[in-house]
């Protein structure tokens, strides 16, 4: 969709969608299982890293790729291929987070 403003208003009001669990070998199930509590993963230090670490983090994994417009059922399927260490200085992991609420009407 392209930013607006938009010629005519969208129909309905806004509504919230829960988001399922990632599929397996997806990061965020990846950094789950190695740490099911919130955490942060520091990837700049990496080059002291094992050989192993190295190759996972120089890797392609799949990421969920979407923002405030989830598509209701294919979200599922928007996964961007990124390598991690290329493209990241850190990860973050929060085992639990709650929707966006949309403000009031002024």
């Amino acid at each position: 969709m392209w930013p607006g403003p938009w010629s005519l208003p969208r129909a309905g009001a806004v509504v919230t969608n829960r988001v399922g669990p990632a599929r397996v070998g997806v990061v965020e199930v990846q950094l789950a299982t190695a740490n099911p509590g919130n955490h942060l993963v520091d990837l700049r230090s990496a080059a002291d890293a094992p050989t192993a670490v190295q190759a996972w983090l120089n890797g392609r994994h799949g990421i969920r790729s979407f923002g405030a417009m989830v598509p209701r059922w294919t979200y599922r399927f928007k996964l961007s291929p990124n390598s991690l260490g290329d493209e990241y200085d850190g990860l973050a992991y929060i085992a639990v987070s709650s929707d966006s609420r949309p403000l009031p009407a002024p």
